[in-house]
């Protein structure tokens, strides 16, 4: 019926243009015809009689559904452009040649778009108005699922894909390539896309097929660096080429490969996006420079996938996962992964969740609080426990990092996007000693750390429990063993003020979040300690810390000294009896603040 009546309104408007207009084609309405968009429940048209010149192109714009797809109209020439909304897709359709009014029906498939249909696949979407999509089956290893990486990314003439977006209009969530994101029970992900500023900004040579940006010439704002200059890939970026910019968001093309030293001097940068496929980064491209948030995008595959540096990410999921709970979070290096039964303590408070967070003692823990800070909320407790032997990273007295921060974020480069850059001294250098160690081709993101002990052998049980705690059995060193050296320090004058000072100003940020902050001690063996650490040192540190620091301290050093009999392999990784004993020591020493 809907059909008819609009057949039977072209037929009026025909007769009423060719009977009302002079036969030697010189009547104003002789010139003028219309075109009559059919209704359909498929789409809509905010214009459904549109009017243009005899012979000319007519245009009209329908609106589909973003999972719906048009094919066509009944018209034997025309061409369209489609564009992405939030709320749905404008396709815009241009007859070519309208010589008579006629009625034009558009041809939509509703649902044509292919949607997952099972709880582990994730669409991804070109959201370019071309329809290209494909569906992924991430890994089930993880919490959290890892987006693929920058080489299956969509390619769109003049745009750079910067990674993923919860949202077709950029609106929602960004994912970068390789990043992690919650599952559900089916995800669409689309192209976050960045359109490349004009060419007549760069200047350039070529040498070899490849493009050196020499110098950028536009003003400040946002710069996004093309793929292509002169017809050759842009490859390197020279020295002082974008020296005393301010810009907003810079953006690097995946076929970035090179970066001379000052390439970027003195430059201030808000969001950078770049790529983990550099091969010769100079370590001092970035030079007296400002950069606020850095936004990896994976291509090449992960190279500590599996490794202890490889839990972090994991770690992260399950602390993400929890964000609207109340958590107790163990944060310290090897000495908590290896020193607690976190299910005792979730037990103890079963108002709390647990998360234990303890990677590595030898790495600044400045970017893991500052990653692990926005993730916390009002209520929950924050248990830090630092190691005696490795004071300068565990109080964090600056913000100096190398490739193994980067290391630990690998399987998620998103996580380092909520640090402010500003917090450390030269993410940048660090970040240049990452790509330069090179990925893995056997690397991969369904490669779990919890499938492997610390050596990287699948032993056929899992290392880690859902808490974050390692679980291979250890024995005790029945021998009571020396590991190492005396290399433990319990006494005032390795804690000198600015030490205090700098470890307070990190528990200050977790406090003006709401969160409890705790200091405990973390387990240690007695022979481990240096010779100036003896009883009344120890007495005299505790109280130095009750006297100085903004939270409390919780438990006794020494109850945290304990017998080299219960520790495994080193001097601070305890056995599986050590651990029943020190959780329980530090259960009952919670319990008063708790």
């Amino acid at each position: 019926m809907k059909k008819l009546i609009a057949i039977i309104i072209s037929v009026i408007l025909v007769f009423a243009t060719v009977g009302c207009s002079a036969p030697t084609g010189g009547g104003s309405s002789y010139d003028t015809v219309r075109v009559v968009v059919e209704d359909s429940d498929n789409y809509k048209c905010a214009r459904k009689i549109v009017e243009g010149r005899r012979g000319g192109d007519i245009t009209f714009e329908i609106i589909i559904g973003n999972d719906d797809a048009f094919t066509g109209v009944d018209y034997p020439d025309f061409d369209y452009e489609q564009t992405v909304r939030g709320a749905g897709t404008g396709v815009s359709v241009t007859l070519r040649k309208v010589k008579y009014s006629t009625v034009v029906r558009p041809v939509v498939e509703r649902g044509a778009v292919k949607k997952p249909t099972k709880p582990t696949e994730v669409l991804y979407s070109a959201n370019d108005a071309s329809g290209r999509t494909f569906v992924d089956t991430p890994s089930n290893k993880h919490l959290r699922y890892n987006t693929p990486s920058a080489r299956r990314a969509f390619g769109r003439d003049g745009y750079i894909q910067i990674g993923w977006n919860t949202e077709a209009d950029g609106g929602g969530r960004h994912i970068g390539f390789g990043s992690r994101h919650d599952r559900g029970e089916w995800t669409v992900l689309y192209a976050e896309w960045a359109k490349e500023s004009s060419d007549e900004l760069f200047e350039y040579e070529i040498s070899d097929g490849v493009a050196t940006v020499t110098k950028y010439v536009g003003g400040d704002g946002d710069v996004v660096i093309p793929r292509v200059l002169g017809g050759a890939e842009v490859g390197n970026i020279a020295s002082d080429a974008f020296r005393g910019v301010d810009i907003n968001t810079l953006v690097f093309p995946d076929t970035l490969r090179d970066m001379q030293s000052g390439a970027f001097r003195g430059v201030t940068i808000k969001d950078l996006y770049i790529f983990d496929n550099m091969t010769d980064m100079s370590p001092t491209a970035f030079i007296d420079y400002t950069l606020v948030t850095l936004h990896v995008n994976a291509y090449r595959n992960p190279g500590y996938c599996g490794s202890y540096f490889d839990v972090f990410p994991d770690k992260c999921d399950r602390l993400i996962t929890l964000a609207d709970k109340k958590k107790i979070v163990l944060a310290c290096g090897s000495s908590a992964r290896f020193g607690y039964d976190s299910r005792m303590i979730d037990e103890a408070f079963p108002e709390y969740e647990v998360v234990n967070m303890g990677v590595y003692a030898y790495e600044n823990m400045l970017p893991q609080y500052l990653i692990i800070e926005n993730y916390m909320r009002e209520g929950d407790v924050l248990f830090s426990t630092p190691e005696f032997d490795t004071i300068e990273t565990q109080f964090c007295i600056n913000g100096e990092i190398d490739y193994v921060t980067f290391a630990m974020v690998e399987s998620n480069y998103d996580l380092f996007s909520v640090i402010d850059c500003r917090d450390l001294d030269d993410a940048m250098k660090a970040y240049a000693s990452h790509v330069l160690c090179g990925g893995s081709e056997s690397g991969s993101y369904d490669i779990s750390a919890y499938d492997y002990d610390e050596d990287f052998v699948d032993i056929g049980i899992p290392s880690y429990n859902e808490y974050g705690d390692y679980i291979v059995p250890r024995p005790n060193n029945i021998d009571e063993v020396l590991f190492g050296t005396r290399r433990a320090c319990f006494n005032v004058r390795y804690f000198p003020q600015d030490y205090i000072d700098a470890i307070n100003g990190v528990y200050g940020r977790f406090l003006d979040r709401g969160v409890k902050v705790l200091f405990g001690y973390s387990p240690r063996s007695r022979t481990s300690v240096t010779e100036d650490s003896d009883y009344w040192s120890c007495f005299a540190l505790d109280g130095y810390f009750r006297n100085n620091l903004v939270v409390p301290v919780v438990g006794r050093i020494e109850d945290c000294l304990m017998s080299a009999y219960y520790f495994y392999a080193t001097d601070n990784h305890l056995s599986s009896d050590g651990v029943k004993i020190h959780t329980a020591q530090v259960i009952e020493d919670l319990k008063e603040f708790i």
